[in-house]
């Protein structure tokens, strides 16, 4: 709405001329298809961004870096103990490469500035959590459950990124399920616990016998 009332007048052609066709006829052939009805308005979301970050580019504003800033794309597991090892491996070299010590308080910004993964937060419907897409210019796109808690949002973001690093995104979209269970998911679940709340860094709060105030303050300390 905000960009069709941009007129011709303003920006000398019609907004619709200005994005790029093939990344919309791309998303809307390979992406919208395998999205369930009822997240269709997270797929026009996804769809929005993508136009709009075409828009952005046709228009001359300055370029900022975009899309998976880091990639470790594994073979699926063929067991929960691989799932564990794989997701727990990658959240480390995550960690690692980036730096990253102790809590991220800001995963939002982390995901964002440096994964280059774009987040928006949007209510679904169903059991649904969350979603990753692939674009052409927004590379990724994590739509969350806004109506969810704060620490479940934080959780299904690592998740979707986790999916992302990992390699598990082949046909340019996965939606999440809560009733979803099988190894993969399983393993962007152990990745997101392990990026979020490392093991060394948990114990150096709960020690060796977790008491009920221990695991409090690691609740709150990792916000999970």
């Amino acid at each position: 709405q905000g960009l069709a009332a941009l007129g011709p007048e303003v920006i000398g052609k019609a907004p619709a001329g200005l994005f790029r066709q093939e990344s919309r006829a791309d998303f809307h052939a390979v992406v919208v298809p395998r999205i369930p009805d009822q997240v269709e308005h997270a797929a026009a979301r996804v769809a929005d961004l993508l136009e709009i970050d075409a828009l952005l580019d046709e228009i001359g504003l300055p370029e900022v870096a975009s899309g998976l800033q880091f990639q470790r794309p594994v073979q699926a597991p063929t067991s929960g103990v691989e799932a564990r090892e794989q997701g727990e491996t990658a959240a480390s070299a995550v960690r690692e490469h980036f730096g990253i010590h102790g809590a991220i308080i800001d995963l939002y910004a982390f995901a964002e500035d440096s994964l280059g993964i774009d987040v928006v937060t949007e209510p679904l419907e169903g059991d649904c959590d969350g979603i990753v897409a692939i674009g052409e210019h927004v590379a990724f796109a994590v739509i969350d459950n806004s109506t969810e808690t704060h620490v479940r949002q934080r959780f299904t973001l690592a998740h979707e990124c986790g999916h992302a690093i990992l390699g598990d995104i082949p046909d340019g979209v996965r939606v999440d399920d809560r009733g979803l269970s099988d190894l993969v998911e399983e393993r962007a679940s152990w990745f997101a616990a392990a990026l979020l709340m490392p093991a060394d860094d948990l114990n150096e709060v709960v020690g060796a016998i977790p008491t009920a105030h221990l695991l409090t303050l690691a609740m709150l300390k990792f916000q999970v």
